[in-house]
């Protein structure tokens, strides 16, 4: 009876850190896969008028100066800025 016990609980251990190695290796293997299936981006696309959103447009095109920017309808032009 005591070996059948030990047996169990060695294996209940072995199955439950296989379940947890599974589940951390599952994570970051779906955000490699991702990563590598996804297209580069190729513009910002700024949808509404909101200044605030031109604003944040603007700032995240200095860190990406190789995209172009498509705003679908701009603030009036009395209040935008270069």
């Amino acid at each position: 009876m005591k070996r059948l016990h030990r047996q169990l609980k060695k294996y209940g251990i072995l199955t439950l850190v296989t379940i947890v190695l599974v589940l951390l290796s599952v994570i970051p293997l779906g955000i490699a896969i991702a990563y590598h299936q996804t297209p580069q981006p190729q513009a910002i696309l700024v949808l509404g008028g909101s200044e605030k959103r031109e604003e944040f447009a603007a700032q995240f095109a200095k860190f990406h100066p190789a995209l172009k920017i498509w705003v679908s309808s701009g603030s009036h032009p009395d209040k935008s800025r270069s």
